[in-house]
């Protein structure tokens, strides 16, 4: 059985590099999204290097989203504010969650046994006492 430790990145590599220390021992495939725009749509640089994480690049994943999701709220100029607001906050959602999505492009190998970590890069699971065997799920 493998573990995936599945998550976004937007720039926190001091969280990253302790994300990877910490579960290092554990994991088995790091995968990572990062996107080309922010979740309000305005685009943004990639900020993950490699370079920094050598001594874990076997191990990770990454795959850049470029594509906004398909299903975005058009924002017009006769919509009330209220309409544009409400317009705005749900195509931040709609961002987050296709960027989430994503992830699954990294699983293409994984079995049913396979257990996947699907988290936010500042939610590290303390995998130290964790009992693989007690865990039914399957993908």
């Amino acid at each position: 059985m493998k573990i995936y430790d599945c998550f976004m990145f937007f720039d926190e590599e001091m969280l990253l590099d302790l994300r990877f220390n910490v579960l290092n021992n554990y994991v088995d495939k790091f995968i990572i999204t990062e996107a080309t725009y922010a979740h309000n749509g305005d685009p943004k640089k990639l900020n993950f290097d490699i370079r920094k994480f050598e001594k874990f690049k076997n191990k990770i994943e990454y795959i850049v989203v470029n594509e906004p999701p398909p299903n975005l709220f058009e924002i017009n100029k006769s919509d009330k504010e209220s309409v544009r607001a409400e317009k705005l906050i749900l195509n931040g959602y709609k961002r987050d969650h296709f960027q989430r999505q994503q992830l699954q492009r990294g699983l293409k190998e994984a079995e049913p046994e396979d257990l996947i970590i699907l988290s936010d890069l500042d939610e590290i699971p303390n995998l130290e006492k964790l009992n693989i065997k007690k865990i039914k799920n399957k993908i």
